[in-house]
């Protein structure tokens, strides 16, 4: 876990203000960015910067000179801080603790292979409405064409009743037609009968 200014003090028994100097001095090159904070950011320390600091300040307490100090973090910084003594124990009555590298890089594998199977359930359930909507644009094609279909079959089929329609309604123009015909026909031999009956 991620310790303030205020809690790593307490921890290696300093002040608040010896903190933050040595994140301003050269020490700052050995630690995280979110220890050296500035920008007006919270300064936060991970377990290798607490570790750094109790380096120091043990070096100190020691009586050593800063730049021997500086000397011994370069020398662990290039070896991978596999070097670097773990922190003091807890002053009595702290409640923060700090998590080992070895523990929080458990934790963060156990979130990440939760992740990852949130993320594959995830690509599972796209891939399956994927495949249905690939399935029921299928299926609004065939209705589409089947659509097409009946429209172009209505179509013929009103026409075929037009067609029969203008066909019953020439068969009765002829209909009348031969009847006027008719009645013509018998007025003219009546007619011609008429003439004959006069002569």
């Amino acid at each position: 876990m991620n310790l303030s200014t205020e809690d790593l003090a307490k921890w290696l028994n300093l002040n608040d203000g010896t903190i933050r100097k040595w994140t301003t001095e050269r020490y700052g090159a050995f630690l995280s960015a979110e220890a050296r904070g500035g920008g007006g950011r919270t300064r936060m320390f991970n377990e290798q910067d607490a570790r750094i600091f109790a380096f120091i300040a043990d070096r100190k307490d020691k009586g050593q000179k800063r730049a021997d100090i500086e000397q011994a973090l370069e020398s662990m910084h290039l070896n991978g801080w596999n070097e670097l003594p773990e922190m003091p124990p807890q002053p009595i009555g702290f409640s923060e603790t700090l998590v080992s590298s070895d523990a929080a890089q458990l934790v963060m594998d156990k979130q990440r292979g939760i992740m990852q199977q949130n993320i594959d359930m995830l690509e599972e359930t796209i891939s399956t409405l994927e495949r249905q909507l690939t399935d029921s644009h299928e299926r609004n094609q065939i209705l589409q064409q089947d659509l097409i279909d009946a429209r172009e079959q209505l179509g013929h089929a009103k026409g075929e009743l037009s067609a029969l329609q203008s066909e019953r309604m020439n068969r009765q123009e002829r209909d009348e037609l031969m009847m006027k015909i008719g009645r013509l026909e018998y007025e003219l031999n009546m007619l011609r009968k008429q003439q004959g009956d006069d002569d």
